[in-house]
């Protein structure tokens, strides 16, 4: 028979788990916006393609995702000598992923831009959730 503790532990640690994932998901909306805004002015108003344009996006949001994960989402408290690094080497590894998958989607299989870039958000989205909790943020003390 389980511990009587394990099971409200499990759904502290689920309820947690779930909550940092919805913070994590409205301040990706509020980057991803800025990312669409300047995706979306840059391919229809300048004249530019969409990937080095998604590109650029990608790189302006991540300070604002940086700034808003590390206070609003995780709370942490590890170092900006520390969390940055890993927060920027993990943003870096998702603009790869998302230049590579709107070259493959928009300028290889000819998918719409809009399009493309809705599935590599996705995709991008659960990898950078994924490294930026259990590395990027992780406190000092977790386990």
């Amino acid at each position: 028979m389980p511990d009587a503790n394990v099971m409200p532990a499990l759904h502290h640690k689920a309820r947690s788990l779930a909550g940092e994932a919805l913070r994590f998901l409205a301040v990706g909306a509020a980057a991803t916006a800025l990312q669409y805004a300047i995706l979306i002015a840059l391919v229809r108003w300048a004249g530019w393609d969409a990937v080095p344009a998604s590109t650029l996006g990608f790189g302006v949001s991540m300070w604002l995702n940086y700034a808003l994960n590390r206070r609003y989402t995780f709370a942490s408290d590890r170092p900006h000598a520390q969390a940055l690094p890993r927060f920027v080497a993990t943003a870096l590894c998702g603009l790869g992923l998302t230049a590579l998958g709107m070259y493959i989607l928009a300028s290889v299989m000819r998918v719409d831009y809009l399009v493309a870039q809705v599935i590599v958000t996705v995709a991008v989205t659960a990898w950078n959730f994924a490294l930026n909790r259990w590395w990027s943020f992780r406190t000092a003390n977790a386990r």
